[in-house]
């Protein structure tokens, strides 16, 4: 069954009374008929949502922040760069779309990954193997 948006909340739910976040992982495993939902339980939901998203922001900050040390055209210009990127996207509040962030944040770490791998395998060749 497709998640519907409850009511006007930012809450998925697949029948209206088990709640999924964007990434449909379970915030909470009560069946709640939705009569009984008070704004107030709606807002402590979305709160936990989005305080579970913060701290993968952070952690996602620290990561990349601590990934970039190596990067090869600098680590200031790095630095610098993502602190532009992540101040230009500090006012966003839809889960959908930070979680959209989040993503595309973890295969920018695993692009980097690969760049210094790269970079290694590179400099290994040039050093072991003589050049054609």
């Amino acid at each position: 069954m497709q998640p519907k948006l409850c009511e006007s909340t930012l809450i998925y739910a697949t029948d209206s009374t088990s709640f999924l976040s964007s990434s449909h992982s379970f915030i909470c495993l009560y069946r709640i008929p939705s009569t009984v939902l008070t704004t107030d339980l709606r807002i402590l939901i979305i709160l936990l949502l989005l305080m579970s998203q913060r701290s993968k922001v952070i952690q996602l900050y620290k990561t990349l922040l601590y990934m970039g040390r190596e990067y090869p055209g600098g680590s200031e210009l790095f630095r610098k760069n993502l602190k532009r990127v992540f101040e230009k996207n500090k006012e966003e509040r839809d889960p959908m779309k930070i979680d959209k962030m989040l993503a595309h944040g973890n295969f920018v770490i695993k692009e980097l990954e690969a760049l210094y791998m790269l970079r290694k395998y590179r400099m290994l060749k040039r050093r072991y193997y003589e050049n054609p």
